[in-house]
């Protein structure tokens, strides 16, 4: 037992006592290939007083080599609000050899609202600790050592040591203590060496550690979770008198219950509102589009992330009456109003954004940043984005689809699909007219539809700018090397695949190359394809194409007048492209002066082997390629 006990002194004392040497010629040849910077040590220790508190340590030295390190590691930040309190914070700065250079004061700790950063109601701050860079030369360490208490126990911390590309790490740990009576969960994900348990008589240790991993570069088109990490949860905790576990999905949805229940109730005006709205209707989906409409017309978005952890919404009295709340707030009113016209539905927990990393759904923690609202409709689900002003009714795109929501009910948390889009629901359908004249300047007439993610990049375009900022954002989107933009306009049709029509007449110059007798076209009229990627050794990672930006469908149908007496002097073949990725053809017919393009290009997201990685560069190449084949044209002898 003595042995344990020195242990854990040991550890615990390494926040107290620092390192003695940061010379720089100590650290490991190979951990300084291709760093920016090594991290020499981080320790963080997680330490559960009872299931209201727990005090949280970091110890953290890096030594930095270029101004990448820098700014990566040479601020440090720490958050606290109403459930936090910041114990100390401290920093020394070292030179190259390990001498002190300095050590940090008050003035180089700022002390900043998060709303600052997210412009946001917030009651979380930031304490921002970092020494301004003015004579000291690379390389240089920073040592900074933290410790708070908090009394959130929603959430306990997530251990992610290889988070930042070119930087090697020496030495760094992970300790969760706890007293026998509390435990908690884990998952570990890519870590070699499980954690190692220390027990004593009056706490229980749990220690990861990783020494000596080199600098690695991220591959492109990565998965997420490449790299070792560990994450805890609760299973029972206590945050301002509300106690809950999450040992369980349904666990977790009954706390969020419980802690926004009864907060549903609607101001009397309102409710006359809803009677007036719905009362004529028949139509459960037409009830649903009549009040999404009135809330898109009188609310607006604002993130508000007080109460208990930002977790517990504002009352549906309180955003009727204001006209205003955040996504919880916003998706709770959404539910009231529904129930006052008699149509049941639910909060939805999501992790939103088009790059939302998988839900991890064999270990149940808060994985979740939005609340939506969902409506079970016969042999339907009708998703609502609350927060938006101009979304289309059911439509969630890259921001909320292809994923799992937690549905909130009243019996607990369920996982569930959220809308899955195809290929075809994200169709670009373009439709044009070109007339060349002899010298090789057209006049183009473009009609294209964008649906589903295809049109979100204008959808926003339309809705937030003004006629002549959208001039110039078409001006510098439109993949053409010189024309003049003569007219345009955009137009809009709402629906569960929304559709934004762009309609263009373009005036390009040189669009057919001249050469004597000859004219020479490319008649992919506006190539817009992705990037060619680039192999470097052999691929380790999975190949991820995002569905949210990989899952889509592009039709090309391109009419070319001809100037008078030019005929075919050689013409592509016909071309068709199947992989796994998608398929990609081409054919082009000429007859009666005019030339027609047609083009179909389909691509499949989803996570691929790493040894398809060549595949995919040769696919791209290919299309690219067939992109920009020209058709030659020569003038008829008389």
């Amino acid at each position: 037992m003595k042995h344990v006990l020195f242990i854990l002194f040991y550890f615990l004392s390494a926040f107290i006592i620092a390192q003695d040497n940061y010379n720089v010629d100590l650290i490991p040849a190979k951990l300084k290939e291709n760093a920016d910077a090594v991290i020499r040590l981080d320790e963080h220790v997680f330490t559960i007083i009872n299931p209201g508190k727990a005090v949280i340590k970091e110890h953290l030295s890096v030594t930095v080599f270029n101004e990448r390190g820098e700014e990566k590691h040479g601020v440090y930040y720490v958050h606290y609000d109403k459930f936090t309190k910041i114990n100390s914070l401290e920093g020394i700065l070292y030179d190259a050899t390990g001498k002190v250079i300095q050590r940090l004061k008050k003035s180089n700790i700022k002390d900043i609202s998060k709303g600052a950063f997210d412009d946001e109601i917030s009651d979380v701050r930031y304490q921002v600790a970092s020494f301004e860079k003015k004579s000291y030369p690379y390389p240089y360490t920073i040592e900074f050592i933290f410790e708070e208490e908090t009394k959130n126990m929603m959430f306990y911390p997530e251990w992610e040591p290889m988070r930042n590309e070119h930087t090697s790490i020496e030495k760094s740990t992970f300790s969760i203590i706890h007293p026998p009576s509390i435990n908690f969960r884990f998952k570990e994900i890519n870590i070699v060496n499980p954690g190692i348990i220390y027990k004593g008589e009056k706490e229980i240790q749990q220690t990861w550690k990783l020494e000596n991993c080199m600098a690695y570069e991220n591959e492109n088109y990565i998965p997420d979770y490449l790299h070792p990490e560990v994450i805890t949860a609760p299973i029972e905790f206590e945050v301002e008198g509300y106690k809950g576990n999450f040992n369980t999905w349904s666990d977790f949805g009954k706390f969020y219950f419980q802690l926004n229940n009864n907060r549903g109730e609607l101001p009397v005006n309102i409710k006359t509102k809803v009677k007036e709205l719905t009362g004529g209707e028949t139509s459960t989906l037409k009830k649903i589009e009549k009040l999404y409409d009135y809330l898109q017309a009188n609310t607006r978005y604002i993130s508000i992330q007080l109460g208990i952890g930002g977790w517990q919404t504002r009352e549906a009295k309180e955003v009727g009456t204001k006209g205003y709340g955040d996504c919880k707030a916003l998706s709770n009113y959404m539910v009231a109003l529904l129930k006052e016209a008699g149509i049941n539905s639910y909060v939805a927990l999501i992790h939103a954004g088009d790059d939302a990393p998988e839900i991890i759904e064999d270990f149940p923690h808060n994985q979740f940043n939005h609340v939506i609202a969902c409506v079970p409709v016969s042999n339907d689900t009708v998703w609502l984005e609350c927060t938006s002003q101009f979304e289309s009714l059911g439509y969630q795109g890259d921001f909320t689809g292809n994923r799992k929501a937690l549905l909130i009910t009243p019996e607990g948390g369920k996982l569930v699909n959220t809308s899955i889009y195809s290929p075809s629901d994200n169709l670009l359908s373009r439709n044009a007219k070109v007339t060349v004249d002899e010298s090789g300047n057209a006049i183009a007439s473009v009609v294209t539809d964008y649906k589903g993610i295809q049109q979100k990049r204008l959808n926003y375009v339309m809705h937030s700018y003004n006629s002549e900022k959208q001039k110039q954002w078409l001006q510098k989107s439109i993949n053409i090397s010189s024309f003049e933009l003569k007219s345009f306009s955009v137009s809009e049709k709402k629906g569960r695949i929304p559709t934004i029509t762009e309609k263009l007449e373009l005036a390009i110059t040189r669009k057919a190359n001249v050469s004597g007798t000859r004219l020479f076209i490319t008649p992919n009229l506006i190539p817009d394809f992705f990037p060619q990627p680039v192999i470097k050794g052999t691929r380790k990672s999975p190949l991820f194409l995002n569905p949210n930006e990989y899952s889509i469908q592009d039709i090309d149908t391109i009419r070319y007048q001809l100037p008078p007496n030019y005929e075919i002097e050689s013409m592509p073949d016909p071309v068709k492209i199947q992989s796994p990725f998608g398929e990609y053809s081409v054919t082009i017919t000429f007859a009666n002066n005019n030339l027609i393009y047609c083009r179909n290009v389909t691509l499949k997201g989803g996570t691929y082997p790493a040894a398809t990685y060549p595949d995919w560069s040769s696919f791209v190449k290919k299309v690219k390629k067939n992109d920009n084949l020209d058709v030659v044209f020569v003038k008829k002898k008389d």
